[in-house]
């Protein structure tokens, strides 16, 4: 599995979500592949309580749990699957969000009497529109993804890793 952690919307707008991309199949104890059925891969409803009671297991491990309202884990998640065929148009989508800063340059159309006017993509209709927002806002929205000093903001797990080189040429087609 890879999933990314995304926290803005195209319009910049607080959403934090998590685009996972899961293989379709695995490798069998031999160490070959097996594909998973076309019409089943994972019970969605089932994989989202599990995901959620992890992060709500987790939260202790670290020091920002204080600052999480105890409320904040009893809402109900979100979960959408489905699947969409070789994976590629998936990477592509999820590419960019894993390798580039929060806000580019190009985003930002001009700065004036204290407002930072961004440029966005409309998800439903793919127009460009702009919108003007105080400069401390905009920084409040920005500030929260930059990464603390010596973080890495891609990191590769299971098949990824680098120690699976090996593995990955059985995985691949």
């Amino acid at each position: 599995m890879v999933g990314v952690l995304q926290t803005w919307t195209r319009d910049r707008r607080y959403h934090p979500h998590v685009p996972y991309l899961v293989a379709g199949g695995g490798l069998s104890a031999e160490g070959t592949w097996r594909p998973a059925r076309q019409d089943f891969l994972v019970h969605v409803t089932p994989l989202a309580g599990l995901f959620r009671a992890q992060c709500r297991d987790d939260r202790h491990k670290t020091d920002l749990f204080p600052l999480v309202a105890a409320p904040v884990w009893h809402k109900a998640g979100v979960v959408h699957g489905e699947p969409v065929g070789s994976g590629e148009e998936a990477c592509r989508s999820l590419a960019p969000s894993s390798l580039r800063v929060a806000l580019s340059h190009t985003r930002v159309l001009t700065l004036e009497a204290g407002h930072v006017t961004l440029q966005s993509k409309a998800s439903a209709t793919d127009q460009t529109r702009s919108a003007p927002v105080p400069a401390h806002e905009c920084m409040r929205r920005f500030l929260p993804h930059v990464l603390p000093e010596r973080c890495i903001n891609v990191r590769s797990d299971g098949v990824l890793s680098p120690g699976n080189r090996p593995v990955r040429t059985t995985v691949r087609p």
